[in-house]
This record gives structure tokens, C-alpha cells and sequence, in this order.
């Protein structure tokens, strides 16, 4: 089994520096331009299944790239809630770059560096809240007997569309330095990460946060 893991494309909150979390924002033009140029890139992957976050973002990310597909057909659709994005509570809209800062927050700045070490509102959800339903989701997914190779030998491919913090959450026990929750930095729009998974549940991060469109393209809205 072969797990192609991508963050959403971009949106207009990306552009202007704000936390999105649970809000359920569509891609902007920008956004559904370049999950089109990833999916030209894996045009030729055949998906036995597409897993997304039910938000629209992501959501509207998977038909994108689907869209420019030329081998897989009509791929079977789940929406799966544990890999839907950290809900920021209160500070959802919020504007968290230099230049519009609107937190109630003194260390928000650490948040890029360990995001335990931030105080987040008492209507947020937990870091390890996160960790959890997304390994959860990890392990349950690469289980799954359905998509298990076959005596054919041929490799089943799942295309799961999610958020840069979920991301990031999932992946975070394939990382051989788990303490480091960024990985240097929080991933590209449209980046994506592959995971090899064994008929055994073994897995491998094979691929990190690859950019399928022209690096020219890359904008980082999340530096501190």
C-alpha cells in the first residue's frame, strides 16, 4: 500500500496570515490552480481510494488533482474526521503574521518551533489530541484488508487530502525525530509526503513534502 498524503491548496486565509483551523474555507484560484499542476504530476497513479478531512478545502484539493487524472476511473470517496485540522477555538480568523498579529498570545511565536509550549484558548484542541486521532487514523488505514496487495502484486495507492498541522501530526511517529513537530517548517500548500505501508501495517515515510508544481510558485505565509 502506498499512502499519498497532501496538504490542501492555498487560500485566501493563507494569504493573509490567519488561522484557519475548523473554519471551512474554499481554495482561492491560486489554491485550485496548483493541486491541478500536482495532479497532472500523478496523472498516471492509479488511486484505489481517496480519504479527505471533510473540510472544503481539502475536499476541493482531492478533486482537483483527481480531476487531471488519466488511469484511475471513478475513485471511491471517504471523508474522515480524524484527519481534520487542529481547531484553534477562538482564535480561528485570527491574524497571526508580523504584520496583522490579533492573538491573545505573548509566545505564539514558539508555536513554529514546539506547539506544546503555546498557551492556546481553553476552546482549542490539544497538540496531543491531534497526535492521537491521527495515528489512529494512520494505523487503522494501513490495516485496512481491502486495499492489502493482492497475489497480483500490485500496489494499491490512496490519495488523502488534509491540513499542514494534521499533517504534520499524522506523520509525526514516521519521523526519526518525533521531538522536532515542524520538521523545519510547516508544509507547502499542495506539498506531498508518501508513505510505504507493508501487508503487515510496517510503515516507511518514503517521500517528505514533495513540490509537484515550479518551486518558483512556493510561498511560506508561516515564518515566525
Amino acid at each position: 500500500m502506498r499512502l499519498y498524503i497532501m496538504r490542501h491548496g492555498e487560500t485566501d486565509s493563507n494569504r493573509a496570515k490567519r488561522l484557519q483551523g475548523r473554519a471551512d474555507n474554499p481554495l482561492n484560484e491560486n489554491g485550485i490552480r496548483l493541486a491541478r499542476e500536482v495532479g497532472e504530476r500523478l496523472a498516471d497513479i492509479k488511486f484505489s481510494l481517496w480519504i479527505s478531512s471533510p473540510l472544503k478545502r481539502a475536499v476541493e484539493t482531492g478533486e482537483a488533482v483527481l480531476s487531471q487524472n488519466r488511469v484511475s476511473g471513478t475513485v471511491p470517496f471517504e471523508r474522515d474526521e480524524r484527519i481534520v485540522e487542529i481547531s484553534f477555538g477562538s482564535w480561528e480568523g485570527l491574524g497571526c503574521g508580523r504584520d496583522n498579529f490579533e492573538l491573545d498570545c505573548d509566545n505564539f511565536s514558539d508555536f513554529y518551533r514546539d506547539p506544546e509550549l503555546v498557551s492556546f484558548p481553553s476552546d482549542a484542541e490539544s497538540v496531543s489530541s491531534v497526535k492521537k486521532r491521527t495515528l489512529d487514523f494512520l494505523r487503522s488505514t494501513v490495516l485496512r484488508e481491502d486495499f492489502k496487495t493482492g497475489e497480483d502484486g500490485l500496489e494499491k495507492n490512496i490519495l488523502i487530502t488534509t491540513h499542514g498541522f494534521a499533517m504534520r501530526a499524522l506523520l509525526n511517529s514516521l519521523y526519526e525525530n518525533k521531538g522536532d513537530f515542524w520538521q523545519g517548517r510547516v508544509p507547502a500548500n499542495c506539498a506531498v509526503n508518501i508513505v510505504e505501508a507493508d501487508n503487515f501495517g510496517n510503515t516507511e515515510l518514503s517521500a517528505r513534502d514533495l513540490i509537484l508544481y515550479d518551486s518558483r510558485e512556493l510561498k511560506d505565509y508561516f515564518r515566525p
